[in-house]
């Protein structure tokens, strides 16, 4: 049965690198989405662009440690797995609730967003739920907020030197300011939060869903 799920994980790796590769080259190098402010290397600042590359990154060690899932991952590999996973649900959830009401589902969801906002995102969960083997640690859940730390304090510092910008020139990409400086400390906590939740969703769902499929 292990070989099996791994194999199946390999596939789905090897989707999940090949989708983003082929949407991050679409949208950030040849024609862009009319929606980002910046492209090519700069659409790397976007935590969209970052938590879907380290998606990449995360399923190609995967596919090298399992070789090609021919053999059980380590611990590090399905650790940073179970963290990318999360990134990724971030952006997910953050389209979902709060971009798409405010700029429209349809640019969020168009063309190679699709996948970057959607599919990929939706995927990975998937593999963590249902494909995943190993149990998961506690600590794991807290380790899984790190990238979204890292980036919120970048994004705020960033935008406390250089200011918000306008535009084309905006270093509030993600019109967090809507709610005023003010309101920063509010974001960083909900979003502190709302990461910790999307582990602990994933987590849930693989323990219940390997409970009922060994009882």
């Amino acid at each position: 049965m292990q070989v099996k799920s791994n194999r199946i994980r390999a596939w789905l790796c090897l989707l999940i690198i090949v989708a983003f590769l082929v949407s991050w080259i679409y949208i950030s190098f040849l024609f862009g989405n009319g929606f980002m402010t910046a492209g090519g290397i700069r659409s790397l600042r976007y935590f969209t662009i970052l938590s879907n590359l380290m998606e990449g990154i995360a399923s190609l060690l995967f596919l090298l440690d399992s070789r090609f899932g021919k053999r059980k991952a380590g611990l590090h590999t399905e650790q940073f797995k179970y963290i990318a996973a999360v990134a990724v649900g971030l952006t997910f959830t953050v389209v979902m609730v709060f971009l798409g009401p405010l700029f429209g589902y349809v640019d969020m969801l168009a063309g190679p967003n699709f996948w970057l906002h959607m599919a990929l995102p939706l995927m990975a969960a998937a593999e963590q739920v249902f494909l995943r083997e190993d149990a998961f640690g506690k600590r794991e859940n807290l380790m899984a907020i790190l990238p979204m730390v890292l980036y919120g304090i970048g994004y705020f510092v960033n935008i406390m030197i250089n200011g918000p910008g306008s535009g084309k020139d905006t270093n509030d990409w993600y019109a967090f300011l809507i709610f005023g400086y003010k309101g920063i400390p509010a974001v960083f906590l909900v979003v502190s939060l709302l990461t910790y939740a999307i582990g602990l969703i994933l987590r849930k769902g693989n323990e219940a869903f390997r409970r009922r499929k060994e009882g």
